[in-house]
């Protein structure tokens, strides 16, 4: 394994079944921390990010070490949204905010 690396993962559930995302998110946060990587993933699948952040056992890594980034368009320009993993979990429990 690389130390001290970045990896880029696009469509990271493409091709998992859902029943094995939440051991697949703790591996990945595991494997990031161990090895000081850090991680860039992309999905359209508003269920991943969903069962990847409420899988993610350290409250202090999801605040701190998350950050999901959506993209809207408002009154014609596309804008960024930039969470923490917390507010993004929050986000999309309790408001059903679309994020992906």
């Amino acid at each position: 394994m690389y130390q001290n690396s970045i990896h880029l993962i696009e469509e990271v559930d493409a091709t998992f079944h859902p029943q094995s995302i939440p051991t697949f998110s703790k591996t990945l946060i595991n494997y990031s921390k161990e090895y000081n990587n850090q991680l860039f993933l992309t999905s359209h699948n508003r269920e991943f990010l969903k069962i990847f952040l409420e899988n993610i056992n350290d409250k202090e890594i999801i605040k701190n070490n998350i950050r999901v980034f959506t993209f809207k368009e408002y009154r014609s320009k596309l804008k960024m949204l930039k969470l923490n993993g917390l507010e993004a979990l929050k986000n999309i429990t309790e408001f059903n905010l679309e994020l992906r």
